[in-house]
């Protein structure tokens, strides 16, 4: 689910949530008091509250979000198990076992099972990760301040439609890492944001925009302007940096994210600037 939300939260908040769906489920199954629940609108409820409990949402419309999308990964996988158990003696197996009370299964087959289970889904996201890498667009960025320059990769995301709210500049979001190099005592603007623009306020243009995400309250990204940005070697005018404390891709396959759609038309004619 982190995966497809694009977001991190505490491991300790989604085992808690694991936990009360199985827990809930199992009441829900095998607890006579709790049968009139046991129909679509009690599983959902079920859904809704793991949910509510991993990733904690704001409103109620990012609650609708959340429990759409664990709905649709909880009929997926249950899908699959259900096509295991069809075409496999797995079905008859557990139901024998919960005759018996699972007394047939060993440490050791419990053990095997879990380890299995674990290959398999770490299989999956890997297929998964390597076919969404695929068709992900990377963009190599150069940008120049003072005589310096830093090098990056970004990645194209139509999501990402920050722009600065006075002159309506595209943000380019950059990991503090890198493009610190360009920046002079970069070390203070990590420490203390305001008192690095006051300092150099005169020598480089700084903005402060404004941004909100899915699960977070938002808050402010400082942006300077370079003095030349090259995306793919083609130069723009209209996009400035915004610098991000965060890491913005675990594999480090990307330090930078850019809207698409900015790159079609906010193009620069270099020619005619030089003319000119």
């Amino acid at each position: 689910m982190r995966m497809f939300l694009k977001r991190k939260k505490s491991i300790f908040f989604c085992l808690a949530s694991a936990a009360f769906g199985s827990g809930g489920y199992i009441l829900l199954s095998f607890w006579g008091k709790l049968g009139f629940l046991k129909n679509i609108l009690g599983f959902s409820l079920l859904i809704m509250v793991c949910a509510f409990i991993a990733y904690i949402p704001e409103n109620f419309k990012e609650l609708l979000r959340l429990w759409g999308l664990l709905y649709l990964f909880t009929f997926f996988i249950g899908g699959i198990c259900s096509g295991i158990f069809y075409y496999t003696k797995a079905g008859a197996y557990i139901g024998e076992n919960l005759k018996l009370g699972f007394k047939s299964i060993t440490p050791k087959l419990f053990l095997l099972s879990v380890i299995f289970s674990y290959i398999v889904i770490k299989t999956g996201l890997k297929i998964y990760n390597s076919r969404i890498i695929k068709k992900r667009q990377f963009y190599s960025v150069s940008v120049s301040l003072k005589g310096k320059k830093a090098y990056f990769t970004a990645l194209g995301d139509t999501g990402n439609t920050l722009k600065e709210s006075t002159g309506g500049k595209t943000v380019l979001v950059a990991e503090y890492e890198a493009v610190k190099n360009v920046l002079p005592e970069s070390g203070l603007l990590k420490e203390d944001i305001y008192g690095y623009i006051a300092k150099y306020g005169n020598e480089i243009k700084f903005s402060l925009v404004p941004y909100k995400s899915l699960g977070n309250r938002g808050g402010i990204i400082v942006c300077f302007q370079p003095d030349m940005i090259e995306i793919d070697g083609r130069e723009y005018d209209s996009i400035i940096i915004g610098i991000s404390f965060l890491t913005l891709s675990s594999d480090r396959s990307f330090r930078g994210l850019i809207n698409t759609e900015a790159l079609i038309t906010e193009g620069v004619n270099v020619n005619v600037r030089k003319a000119a």
